[in-house]
């Protein structure tokens, strides 16, 4: 495997980063979130803004979002084109991005082509050039193309929640100048000696995501000068802003909101103790049984976030399968159509559950659909879980 590629692992609870505007919540979810922690990062020198500022307006482009191509900012001098593992720079299908970063098993890539999917992802660019000497550094810069802006940034609080996980950052983040959000650098070398970094930042309807590695301590001066070379690529697209649409509770056919939650078989057997009772939780009920792990500093940033972003009421069932599989459907409404969707995330929890989270969105409702098993998370399962999930979206009203 390219060593500048690392494996995407994912984690079970989540928090909420900031959002302006949002239908749902905007799902980058992480078991916790640390301060920086530079000693077990080596981290290099804080990045000087004026000299990330000059080094990145050589890099800027015009971008024109009907050219996705033209939208990818100008090679860095002295940079080569590195072809591992894409080939070529230039347009690339969801399949080969989910198999590039999703590896880790079929299951992974399937979950992570139907979240694009979902988030309404249109076309991927991405270009990757290495710069040899010194501290060796490379970075795989991708542009994505969304129907809406609310697919973009859905997915880049989705990549930030994976990059801030415990297998990811552990929770370091650090800031750059002129860029909006942070960069999460991994706080240990890998087994070839280079340091990743993750950033996302979504403009419009267009996702920039950059996979930067090098070696020695992470630049970060190096990488800022290339991200924000991108950004201020995109920074020149014209993108039209979608207006905020507002429901009337009269207009949806969801009244009561569980009158649209999936009816599971009769052969199932529906949760009705504890967390599985309560079908139509309060705010705070949600927020404590989804961010139980966090700390209540989170747990209060996202109860602010689904305040601000209209959040109307609550839906909740959890049942289990004859096979013993259990599934966890989660409706949020909302007061307008504008809203995120979230990630996919997949792994071994604490008693041996193997956990799948899958969220979409559509018209003014959030669905989120976990899947656990205590067996292996096979490709039959991802289809088992994809389905259930296909019918709780067919539930709902598109308008």
């Amino acid at each position: 495997m390219d060593p500048h590629v690392p494996p995407r692992r994912r984690t079970r609870r989540w928090i909420v980063l900031p959002l302006v505007v949002a239908l749902a919540a905007g799902a980058a979810y992480v078991e916790h979130r640390g301060g920086s922690d530079a000693a077990s990062a080596g981290l290099g020198t804080p990045a000087n803004a004026k000299v990330v500022h000059a080094a990145a307006a050589k890099l800027e482009a015009e971008c024109t979002e009907s050219n996705l191509l033209s939208c990818l900012e100008k090679e860095p001098s002295g940079a080569t084109p590195d072809l591992i593992p894409w080939g070529d720079s230039g347009d690339v299908t969801a399949q080969e991005y989910a198999q590039t970063y999703y590896d880790l098993s079929a299951t992974d890539e399937a979950i992570a082509l139907k979240n694009l999917q979902n988030a309404g992802m249109r076309a991927i660019v991405h270009e990757k050039w290495a710069v040899q000497g010194g501290d060796q550094a490379t970075a795989d810069v991708i542009i994505m193309s969304f129907a809406s802006a609310q697919g973009a940034r859905s997915r880049a609080l989705a990549g930030e929640g994976d990059a801030l996980s415990a297998t990811g950052s552990a929770g370091l983040e650090v800031a750059i100048p002129g860029l909006p959000g942070y960069v999460y650098p991994r706080r240990t070398p890998d087994a070839q000696g280079f340091l990743n970094a993750e950033y996302f930042a979504a403009v419009g309807n267009l996702l920039m995501v950059v996979h930067f590695a090098n070696t020695g301590s992470f630049d970060q001066t190096d990488f800022g000068s290339w991200a924000l070379g991108e950004y201020l690529t995109l920074r020149t697209a014209r993108i039209p802003t979608a207006p905020v649409t507002m429901i009337s509770a009269a207009t949806t056919s969801c009244s009561p909101l569980t009158a649209c939650l999936v009816s599971i078989p009769a052969s199932d057997i529906q949760n009705t103790t504890g967390w599985g009772a309560i079908s139509t939780p309060t705010l705070d009920q949600f927020v404590q049984n989804m961010y139980s792990s966090a700390s209540s500093s989170i747990a209060a940033r996202v109860t602010a976030e689904l305040e601000n972003q209209g959040l109307t009421d609550i839906a909740h069932t959890v049942w289990q399968d004859t096979a013993g599989d259990g599934f966890e459907v989660d409706l949020l409404r909302f007061k307008t159509e504008q809203g995120a969707v979230g990630s996919a995330d997949g792994t071994v929890d604490s008693i041996g559950n193997v956990h799948v989270s899958i969220v979409a969105y559509t018209a003014s409702f959030e669905v989120r659909m976990d899947f656990y098993s205590l067996a292996s998370f096979s490709p039959s399962s991802a289809k088992d879980a994809i389905s259930w999930f296909d019918a709780q979206l067919a539930e709902l009203p598109r308008s």
